[in-house]
């Protein structure tokens, strides 16, 4: 499969009916690191693709207009776009994403409607599997941690260390929510979600019937949407979400098909799983002038 070194993606945005000149100042800030990065893997003689997801998830938004302005306001950087994906068509294929959850995680929605961004009615799906967590919750409740006598002894509290997944000497307990109907008239796949499957397809997941994912942006030069390493940059606010989709692919069994290599079938160097392969760089307006 034909593919790039480092797919890089910009400006991915909660709001994109923010204002043209707040979009612009985004796209500016972003700009600087993506010219030090692609002028670092020009240097080694790797190639690199920009790309973008819009958010077209709104039904009350027009999504022809949303994508002209994000896209425009990338141009407005003098940067290269490769390709603009939108969310509703990124969901088309999401399926194939729960049908690799490992079996510890009752996700439960393999083979349910997907054309949209949209899961299987609640009443489908028991509630209890519209969360995913990274390890086993059984630390104590609010109530019980604030009821605690301050003045028992180290370990005399009745509070039994919960487990999480990859955990090292201090943990962090994590619970994702997959879906919401909040705001919603039917049940919506979260933001994580969404953006966990993006990843994948950016490593080489297919998509509908081995369909491309999306044709080259306006004035975008003739490379691959898949790279066999992603490089998302970020506002800082959204990492929590990104934290997220970790936690999601972190039960995803991807095939190695999947995933894109080096025409000597080699991952990247460093590369031990799809996890390896996925990098960011978190921006906040410090760099702004």
């Amino acid at each position: 499969m034909c593919a790039v070194d480092v797919s890089i993606e910009v400006l991915h945005i909660y709001r994109p009916d923010s204002p043209s000149r707040a979009l612009i100042r985004s796209a500016l800030r972003e700009a600087r690191w993506v010219e030090a990065i692609a002028t670092a893997l020009d240097r080694q003689g790797r190639t690199w693709s920009v790309c973008m997801l819009i958010d077209d998830t709104d039904p009350r938004s027009d999504a022809d207009d949303i994508e002209e302005r994000v896209c425009e306001a990338w141009r407005a950087t003098g940067l290269p776009l490769d390709h603009a994906v939108r969310e509703t068509e990124c969901a088309m294929s999401i399926t194939r994403m729960l049908e690799r959850f490992t079996g510890d995680v009752e996700v439960g929605l393999a083979g349910a409607l997907g054309t949209a961004v949209c899961p299987p009615p609640v009443d489908v799906v028991a509630e209890r599997r519209r969360w995913l967590t990274n390890g086993e919750p059984t630390r104590p409740s609010m109530t019980r941690l604030g009821t605690a006598a301050l003045s028992e002894e180290p370990g005399e509290a009745d509070i039994v260390p919960m487990k999480a997944v990859g955990s090292r000497a201090h943990r962090i307990h994590l619970d994702v929510e997959l879906w919401s109907t909040v705001g919603h008239s039917q049940p919506t796949w979260s933001c994580s979600m969404l953006a966990a499957w993006w990843q994948l397809l950016r490593l080489g997941a297919p998509h509908v019937d081995q369909a491309p994912l999306s044709r080259p942006a306006q004035g975008g030069r003739p490379l691959p949407l898949h790279g066999r390493s992603t490089l998302t940059l970020l506002p800082a606010r959204m990492l929590e979400v990104e934290h997220a989709v970790r936690t999601i692919l972190e039960r995803v069994i991807v095939p190695t098909q999947w995933l894109v290599d080096d025409l000597n079938g080699k991952p990247p160097a460093t590369a031990q799983s799809h996890l390896d392969r996925i990098g960011y760089v978190f921006t906040n307006s410090s760099l702004d002038k």
